[in-house]
């Protein structure tokens, strides 16, 4: 298992199960609380996040990078079309869906955007139909379909109980 970022925490760890032990993997490049993050083989892909500034203000990110677990090494990558955190991503053949959260403080995205690992570029995807982020989500690869679940309203802060379906092959 790896973790990574967090509040005052700029580091990388692991934790062997089987050894019941952590390890120290890497310093982040920066601090990140709350972001994106998928492991494509041997690597693990964060994006976006926010950092905290004293007690009100918080810093939305829209930058990305890449986290080598063989070499042990970070790498940037493009920054994102959005400053997001708390939002979700997933990976599905060589590309990376990220969908949704917040941008500021108490204000949602209701964008997604794809990012794709050859190019290192961003394409945007169709839009959510509500704004929301802290949801669930869960690819079902027979159905080529990304499920998102619950979530959270940014303006009445009420757990939300619907299923959205976003199907990849067409972008709806």
């Amino acid at each position: 298992m790896y973790f990574i970022g967090g509040t005052s925490n700029s580091q990388m760890w692991s934790f062997n199960i089987s050894q019941g032990a952590w390890k120290l993997l890497s310093v982040e490049q920066e601090e990140r609380i709350a972001p994106q993050a998928v492991k494509v083989n041997q690597c693990i892909y964060v994006f976006g996040g926010h950092v905290q500034k004293g007690k009100e203000e918080v810093s939305f990110l829209n930058t990305a990078a890449k986290f080598d677990t063989v070499t042990g090494t970070w790498a940037s990558l493009s920054p994102m079309g959005y400053a997001r955190g708390n939002g979700k991503a997933c990976h599905v053949n060589g590309k990376i869906y990220l969908f949704g959260g917040l941008y500021c403080k108490r204000q949602a995205v209701n964008t997604c955007e794809v990012y794709e690992i050859a190019t290192d570029r961003y394409f945007p995807l169709t839009n959510m139909p509500t704004m929301m982020y802290d949801f669930g989500l869960v690819h079902v690869e027979q159905r080529r379909t990304v499920y998102i679940l619950g979530g959270i309203d940014p303006i009445t802060l009420q757990c939300q109980s619907k299923v959205h379906a976003y199907d990849i092959a067409s972008n709806r």
